[in-house]
């Protein structure tokens, strides 16, 4: 069920759209067999379309889980954080000395960083998902606006991994690659002045 939940909606196009050219050479063609083919393959073209919007995956789960998480650290809705953060959750940037051990760093040092950058938003765009052992992971850009940026969105390279616990799925790492063109120093010591 997991392939048809997550295959994307051209794969349901391209079906229903054969389906259309079958039923009209059935049509030209006065062959009952070919026409009621080309109907059922336009139907199984338009469940395909309608399962994968209804059904749930856990990639889908996942890419949701990514967005919320992004989009209540950038409104400060800690509650809501806290609640996808796994206790043992790591951040870091690699290459770099930083890091967070625990879901109590991780979000002191969200908190940190909202406040001292002064963050307006951050946008969730181009989610690639992997799975590996059972955890999924999330790469993606980041638009991130606020004060340290004049205002303005900068891109940023994430990496958000997902494990599924009793009930939800909760983040067990995430770290950050690269913010715009700064180097990570800049980025540390625009963080420390505010």
């Amino acid at each position: 069920m997991s392939f048809i939940a997550d295959a994307p909606w051209w794969v349901a196009l391209i079906i229903a759209i054969a389906g259309v050219a079958v039923l009209l050479a059935g049509n030209n063609r006065q062959n009952s067999a070919m026409r009621n083919g080309g109907a059922a393959i336009i139907v199984l073209g338009l469940l395909i379309g309608i399962l994968g919007f209804v059904l749930d995956s856990p990639r889908k789960a996942v890419e949701r889980a990514t967005r919320q998480f992004v989009d209540a650290v950038s409104s400060e809705r800690w509650s809501d954080v806290q609640q996808l953060l796994d206790p043992q959750v790591r951040w870091e940037w690699p290459g770099q000395p930083w890091h967070a051990d625990g879901a109590p760093d991780v979000l002191t040092g969200a908190r940190m960083v909202v406040k001292n950058s002064g963050m307006h938003s951050a946008v969730v765009k181009q989610p690639r998902v992997t799975e590996a052992g059972g955890d999924y992971t999330v790469d993606c850009v980041c638009w991130i606006s606020s004060d340290a940026t004049g205002g303005q969105p900068v891109d940023s390279d994430w990496q958000f991994t997902w494990h599924h616990s009793a009930d939800n799925w909760q983040l067990v790492h995430l770290s950050v690659s690269r913010v715009d063109d700064t180097a990570p120093s800049g980025i540390r010591s625009t963080l420390d002045k505010h």
